[in-house]
């Protein structure tokens, strides 16, 4: 009977002793695999922010593009105005020099016919 007894202390030690071991083992587990899911969660907040700064970039590269083509619209239009505005001069230019010459003739028209009322004169006075 002493043995039984002793046997049966000695299970009930070792069941503890293993009841016990196996509470560290299960909080171990636990932490492992909370951390495991730490670690995954870690990843995919990366990934995200990844993709985020990623999209941020294309915006910002797209915007530079819209800029950089109303840029050269802009100047374009600039070209084009100053174009306009040289053949406008151009244009004043050719229609000066035009009234310029129908002055000049009308000059040289005044003075022949100035000339030619004095060689009119010349006569009548002689006679």
């Amino acid at each position: 009977m002493k043995k039984l007894l002793a046997i049966v202390i000695v299970l009930s030690f070792v069941t503890v002793n293993i009841f016990a071991q196996a509470q560290p083992e299960k909080k171990a587990d636990e932490k492992a695999k909370t951390e495991a899911v730490k670690k995954v969660e870690k990843k995919e907040a990366v990934k995200a922010a990844v993709k985020k700064e990623e999209k941020k970039q294309a915006i910002k590269k797209e915007v530079k593009k819209e800029m950089k083509k109303e840029a050269v619209k802009k100047e374009v239009k600039k070209e084009a105005v100053k174009a306009a505005v040289k053949k406008e001069e151009k244009k004043q230019a050719v229609k000066k020099e035009a009234v310029k010459k129908e002055m000049k003739k009308e000059a040289v028209k005044a003075a022949v016919k100035k000339e030619e009322m004095k060689e009119a004169v010349k006569p009548a006075e002689k006679k």
